[in-house]
């Protein structure tokens, strides 16, 4: 297990009832599916908010999604027609 820390915009802490950055563990190796497994199984108002609902697939209008692991920076960004990550 790895300890991820993820930062949600205003919109979505509101939504999940939550102030500031979340702390999530997710399976090894962490991944951006493995985050949002995490996310939305801890948080399940968030489901369908940042990928589809009931995919893998990155919505068009949440196209960039920002995770922390291991203090390094990851980011994932989608534009359209791209594969998801």
């Amino acid at each position: 297990m790895t300890t991820v820390r993820v930062a949600l915009s205003a919109h979505l802490r509101t939504l999940a009832m939550v102030e500031g950055e979340l702390t999530l563990d997710v399976v090894d190796p962490p991944t951006v599916t493995t985050v949002l497994n995490a996310l939305e199984s801890r948080y399940p108002m968030l489901r369908g908010t940042i990928r589809d609902h009931g995919s893998d697939r990155i919505g068009d209008a949440r196209s960039s999604v920002s995770s922390l692991a291991d203090a390094t920076s990851h980011t994932t960004r989608r534009t359209r027609g791209s594969p998801t990550a």
